[in-house]
């Protein structure tokens, strides 16, 4: 039964000391929660309203937090567990159930968080398809339920257009308490030899509890995400004159798009988020690089410098890594570019290096970065030197590969094995 949920949101891109909190069915008779990161016990509560503070540590890197419910001899009786710093959805749901004095399912509550509000416009649940009546706090009733049989719960949370929770739950029968099969994307890097296989892989890949199996090795379409001032001003004077007669082309299947260095603040409630804005990736076909760099800008109202670069490559290494394709993030600096991030360059480095998802640093200006030490900025202010970075772009992509494996992990969690062979990690 899935009787604690996690009430924090936990999403975006987290370091230092943060608030956790948990919610757990009354039945449970929960005496502590033991709050683990990365599995190391950092805290304990012994009382409701279930909650710690814990230390995510000065790095940015993905982590995984636990709580773990005990009753009175410390025995476990319930747990939830949560990655945090990678790729989710702006909105989250979990389904709370509630047992009676026998054990079985008698009520389920719904909770819902989102970067947006603090409550959803609209919630609902249904029981094999039959919807349930929800009170004002999320919770329904349930009827007498034929345990021998499987019956499924599902429910949504709408909190606008583009962010709407769902979750599945299934009760009884033989089958696993939560619906549906998961899979990871592992992000690799080809490294001479003949075409990495899933035949190939079959004894390349480990876990945290032994070998895992590869499904698929994937090679469909790359996502670029590229990071450069709201304005195409100085790109243009620097690289539009040729732009007629420019032949670097996208590959048609891969997908280009934007993150501004530009935030907006969205309240809920107490909550206050802030949001990178970006541009949606749109189709290969539909232009070149040289259009893309000279002639796209952020639409409406200019915004006012400094702008925060380091922390929207950030944002793009996550956004790049959630869609499991081939990917890359390009960051574009300009002659004029301060940099008002809340995250230093060298650590958000280290975290898309942690996410599997390379770096490309491009300056307009031909000189060097000592911000973005080691990450070797790239001279695109000639014609020429754009054309060898988009070559060592397109080289990079070319020599990617995302193996599909089962079960639902992190980023760093799946690592090569010494049998690996024709592959290396993606960085």
């Amino acid at each position: 039964m899935v009787e604690i949920v996690f009430s924090s949101l936990l999403i975006g891109l987290l370091t230092g000391t943060q608030p956790v909190s948990v919610e757990i069915s009354p039945a449970m008779r929960t005496a502590s929660v033991e709050f683990v990161l990365d599995g190391a016990t950092v805290a304990r509560d012994e009382e409701p309203p279930w909650s710690a503070v814990v230390d995510f540590g000065t790095d940015l890197k993905p982590h995984v937090v636990a709580a773990i419910a005990r009753d009175a001899s410390g025995r476990e009786v319930g747990r939830a567990q949560r990655p945090v710093n990678v790729p989710q959805a702006p909105a989250h749901l979990e389904i709370l159930l509630e047992r009676n004095g026998l054990g079985a399912p008698a009520a389920a509550r719904l909770v819902a968080t989102s970067v947006l509000k603090e409550k959803p416009a609209r919630q609902t649940l249904a029981l094999d398809g039959v919807p349930l009546m929800l009170d004002g706090g999320g919770r329904a009733l349930l009827p007498r339920l034929d345990m021998k049989t499987a019956h499924v719960l599902s429910a949504t949370a709408e909190f606008s257009a583009d962010a709407v929770a769902r979750a599945d739950l299934v009760l009884g029968g033989e089958v696993a308490e939560e619906a549906g099969s998961k899979l990871t994307a592992v992000a690799v890097r080809t490294s001479g030899g003949p075409a990495p296989t899933v035949e190939s892989l079959r004894d390349a890949l480990r876990g945290p509890a032994g070998p895992v199996r590869p499904i698929v090795v994937d090679t469909a379409g790359a996502t670029i995400l590229f990071v450069r001032n709201p304005s195409s001003t100085e790109a243009w004077s620097t690289l539009g004159l040729g732009q007629r007669d420019y032949p670097l082309k996208f590959d048609p299947a891969d997908r280009f798009g934007f993150i501004w260095p530009v935030t907006r603040e969205v309240e809920g409630g107490s909550a206050r988020t802030e949001l990178f804005e970006s541009m949606p990736p749109f189709p290969g076909k539909s232009g070149n690089f040289l259009w893309l760099l000279t002639r796209v800008s952020r639409p409406g109202d200019p915004v006012a410098p400094p702008y925060r670069f380091a922390d929207a490559v950030a944002v793009a290494g996550m956004q790049a890594c959630a869609g499991g394709t081939r990917r890359a993030v390009v960051l574009v600096q300009g002659a004029d570019d301060e940099d008002a991030s809340q995250l230093a360059p060298a650590q958000v480095a280290s975290y898309l290096r942690s996410l599997s998802v390379p770096l490309h640093v491009w300056s307009l200006h031909g000189s060097n970065d000592p911000r973005w030490k080691g990450e070797q900025p790239e001279d695109i202010s000639s014609f020429v030197g754009l054309q060898l970075a988009v070559n060592r772009l397109k080289e990079d992509l070319a020599k990617q590969r995302v193996v599909w494996v089962p079960g639902e992990w992190i980023p760093g969690q799946i690592q090569l094995t010494e049998k690996a062979r024709g592959v290396e990690p993606l960085r």
